[in-house]
């Protein structure tokens, strides 16, 4: 009999170990994050030929074991005149992530345009392509660090670039523009000038490239650059009014000047799901430029909405084989509410189209833990006994299907 309750012991702590690593990546499984400021990642000659020291923030969940991390690396908006490395957005998502497990990074990038008498859209051009330079030689002080000190204990097959709005920009191009001629053709730059492809920020000799991008109301010069680029995910975020950085296909506009053609988060998707690529795309119907920066309530709840559908592309792109909200079609998107989230008793659901629908709550291993056939447009679904955490919400009537996080305090 002992034996047999010895048994139970360690199975049972075996499936308490399990369900604690399971939920990293998804849950904010840590108390606190150490920031450590200031690490000097490179450095280059700005626009007015001057030498600046890039640093960076660098992000890690306190008193974590974790010997192989996934790494996001985050660069700030300011349309390439300005903005920092500690700007409340980035280090918002940089922290939030961290809790998660993540080794997270927000990078100072080099910024200003030059006044050499040439177009400002020339000027432009070189500011966006020094930015992504700079990203670059930042991917490449990760992978020195695994070669050397490993002080970081990054997994090197999960590192993630992006940012918000001109940092987006910086991280799509770092990701695909990787060929001398598509720069020269596409953005008049001279790369021999400019420390060839890879630029000279720092940490030669290792590499840039990256499993995935998160845009942010980015955009990219040339959709077509995917082509050789196709094992690259994305997660792309987007305003459908976005008058500065295009929604589709458009001018980056600034100053009422049209400065770049750019294709944005809906062109970008567009072009990857052509390639067979894997691609999340989530529009902000009617909302403008980096809506989620706001400092109000709604700007709050727009952050809340990124940070959530980032984490789910993120736990999805690491776990590839797990369960994937993505394989729905959301054919009845635009029918579904659903509140709040997250809740601490009750989400309520209203479906505006179709007579009767199967509904589906669906665990992060997959497991379905609700299951209901309505007749109602009007649902709810009570916590119960449910845990705390994030689920996967999955309707399906004659009019198609739709799938979304939620998430029960």
């Amino acid at each position: 009999m002992r034996s047999k309750q010895i048994i139970l012991l360690f199975l049972l702590l075996i499936c308490i170990f399990l369900n604690a690593n399971a939920q990293r990546y998804l849950n904010k499984i840590f108390d606190s994050v150490t920031v450590e400021s200031s690490v000097i990642y490179g450095m280059n000659k700005n626009v007015n030929g001057i030498m600046d020291t890039l640093p960076m923030a660098i992000y890690q969940p306190k008193n974590d074991t974790a010997t192989k991390r996934p790494l996001i690396i985050l660069a700030h908006g300011g349309f390439f005149l300005g903005g920092s490395y500690l700007a409340s957005d980035v280090s918002y998502l940089c922290n939030e992530f961290a809790l998660r497990g993540y080794v997270c990074v927000s990078i100072e990038y080099r910024v200003g345009i030059g006044l050499s008498g040439h177009s400002i859209q020339y000027e432009y051009a070189n500011a966006a392509w020094r930015a992504t330079q700079d990203f670059k030689a930042a991917v490449r002080f990760f992978r020195k660090d695994l070669a050397t000190n490993n002080l970081y204990k990054i997994d090197e097959k999960f590192i993630y670039a992006g940012g918000v709005s001109a940092g987006a920009i910086s991280a799509l191009h770092l990701a695909f523009c990787d060929l001398p001629e598509e720069v020269a053709t596409n953005l008049e730059i001279d790369t021999l000038a400019n420390g060839g492809i890879e630029g000279n920020t720092g940490n030669s000799g290792y590499a840039s490239k990256v499993r995935g991008v998160l845009s942010l109301s980015g955009a990219i010069s040339d959709v077509r650059w995917m082509n050789n680029n196709k094992n690259v995910s994305l997660f792309l975020m987007h305003g459908s009014n976005d008058a500065t950085v295009p929604y589709g296909t458009n001018y980056y506009i600034l100053f009422g000047q049209k400065i770049a053609l750019l294709q944005g988060g809906f062109s970008t998707d567009s072009a990857a799901k052509i390639n067979g690529m894997r691609s999340t795309f989530y529009p902000f119907y009617g909302a403008g430029h980096v809506p989620f920066s706001a400092l109000d309530n709604t700007g709050k709840k727009y952050m809340d909405t990124t940070e959530t559908q980032m984490c789910l592309f993120l736990f999805n792109d690491l776990n590839r084989s797990t369960f994937a909200v993505n394989e729905y079609s959301n054919d009845l998107k635009d029918f579904v509410k659903i509140y709040p989230i997250p809740s601490s008793e009750t989400i309520f659901i209203e479906i505006g189209k179709g007579k009767k629908s199967k509904i589906k709550l669906v665990d992060f291993t997959g497991k379905v833990v609700r299951y209901f056939e309505a007749e109602s447009n009007f649902l709810k679904i009570e916590k119960n006994e449910l845990s705390s955490g994030i689920y996967f919400l999955n309707i399906k009537n004659e009019y198609g299907s739709f799938a979304s996080k939620v998430v029960f305090d």
